[in-house]
């Protein structure tokens, strides 16, 4: 099993989905087997009920999402292919009105659905042209076809400053505005212990961690950009006025350019 999910309300129900390509649903509590759905054809990563309870959605591997009725498990079909991912689906999260939904893919992208309409929200009207475009709502992270920046988790908060908040495979948190192509704010970090610490001449402090990534510190912020991640264990800095070095247990020397804050 990958996900479990018990509606908010009554009739209580649940649902779990799994790698058998199953959604299960039961009656409760206590809760016991009522069906199964096999909608899609590959596993299954993550489940969900509205928050009225009138609705359940399951995400999956197949870049499918699908829907099915809240109270008796029945399949209300899949949501759009038209506007769907182009890879698995990893995550998914309901609005507070249950009118809208977000999901996250392997596909770099996340995307905020009309359930009702059954496609990707057309949230602002674009001039292109000199004819008005719909422009619909799809945030696409990294560049090309990159591993760390798959979305494998999103979900609805009640900011109104950043509605929605995804996670990178790397580890990073985006926190999105629907009116906004672009995440109003990214938060990066560590995610192994940290084992190496040094200060700069330029207002930041490096660390690094068990996994060999370096992060760049602003100490007036206190957000972080990843500037490496590549190698083994981070142990020792030293430091001049304009360059940082680093060496880590893979027996690698790197030389960082403190002002730009890269890699040579």
């Amino acid at each position: 099993m990958n996900a479990v999910a018990i509606s908010p309300s009554r009739p209580f129900r649940a649902a779990t989905v799994a790698d058998d390509n199953q959604l299960v649903f039961y009656h409760g509590p206590p809760f016991r087997f009522n069906s199964a759905s096999r909608s899609h054809s590959k596993f299954v990563y993550d489940v969900a009920f509205s928050p009225d309870g009138k609705s359940l959605i399951s995400v999956g591997a197949d870049a499918k999402a699908y829907l099915y009725d809240g109270k008796t498990g029945e399949s209300k079909g899949a949501l759009s292919v038209d506007d769907g991912h182009k890879g698995s689906i990893f995550a998914v999260g309901w609005e507070k009105s249950s009118a809208r939904v977000v999901t996250a893919s392997a596909d770099q992208t996340v995307k905020l659905w009309d359930v009702e309409a059954n496609k990707v929200v057309q949230y602002l009207p674009l001039l292109s042209l000199g004819h008005l475009t719909d422009f619909r709502r799809t945030w696409l992270f990294g560049p090309g076809s990159s591993v760390p920046h798959q979305q494998v988790g999103t979900v609805f908060t009640t900011s109104s400053a950043a509605p929605i908040v995804s996670l990178s495979l790397s580890g990073i948190l985006n926190y999105l505005d629907p009116s906004s192509a672009k995440p109003i704010r990214s938060v990066a970090g560590h995610q192994k212990p940290v084992i190496s610490l040094c200060a700069t001449e330029s207002k930041s402090v490096l660390t690094g961690s068990y996994d060999g990534r370096v992060c760049a510190w602003d100490i007036a912020s206190g957000d972080a950009d990843i500037i490496s991640e590549d190698g083994g264990g981070v142990v020792r800095f030293a430091s001049s006025e304009s360059h940082v070095w680093s060496i880590s247990q893979d027996d690698i020397l790197k030389e960082i350019d403190i002002q730009k804050l890269s890699l040579r």
